[in-house]
């Protein structure tokens, strides 16, 4: 799976009956009305936590939904699922090594006598660099506009949803514009985020 970016919901939908743990199909009432191949697809339970991303649509009938992945648990009816308001799915998986960092928040002091003291300063945090190479023109555009107009250049918070389907709550820390003097007509980019909240969706 490719990482993804999103923000907002569109076609809010719940689900017209059970979804059974590994099954690729969501059943949703009139769902061509509301979906076609090639959406990307959230779900939650009908409170909204437990966010999971099952994948593209393969393919809608009138009632139902077969996505690319399948449901990671057992969704009951009444579940929601819905399109992101502004997506960005990247075009190839994030270059190697992946870099993570967890910040527990504690702080270690010594006294004038030697003694250690574990003292917590902030609440723990985790963030992670994302660096994708030789990327098109286009695809370069394509983030510069959702950082423009989903993110407001960066100070809103997002959805993202990394390689193993796993979805948080985001935000931007950073980025940089990779220069590829190989290739001119080829760049890349690297950027910090910080990770917010699993199973959450940023509306």
């Amino acid at each position: 799976m490719r990482c993804v970016f999103a923000k907002g919901k569109l076609n809010q939908r719940p689900l017209s009956a059970p979804a059974s743990k590994g099954s690729f199909i969501l059943p949703v009432e009139n769902a061509s009305l509301y979906y076609a191949p090639g959406d990307l697809i959230f779900l939650s339970d009908a409170g909204g936590a437990n966010v999971e991303f099952p994948g593209p649509v393969t393919s809608v009938s009138s009632m139902e939904i077969q996505c690319l992945s399948a449901v990671s648990r057992r969704r009951a009816g009444g579940s929601l699922c819905w399109n992101p308001l502004h997506e960005l799915l990247w075009p190839q998986k994030r270059s190697s090594p992946i870099r993570r960092t967890r910040d527990t928040g504690v702080e270690i002091r010594r006294s004038s006598g030697g003694v250690i003291y574990l003292t917590k300063i902030r609440e723990a945090s985790c963030s992670e660099i994302l660096r994708f190479e030789s990327l098109r023109l286009m695809e370069m555009v394509d983030f510069t506009f959702f950082l423009q107009d989903a993110l407001l250049d960066g100070i809103e918070p997002f959805t993202f949803c990394d390689e193993s389907s796993v979805v948080y709550t985001a935000a931007l820390v950073s980025s940089r514009i990779l220069e590829n003097e190989a290739s001119p007509n080829a760049t890349g980019i690297e950027m910090e985020i910080a990770r917010i909240k699993e199973g959450r969706y940023q509306d």
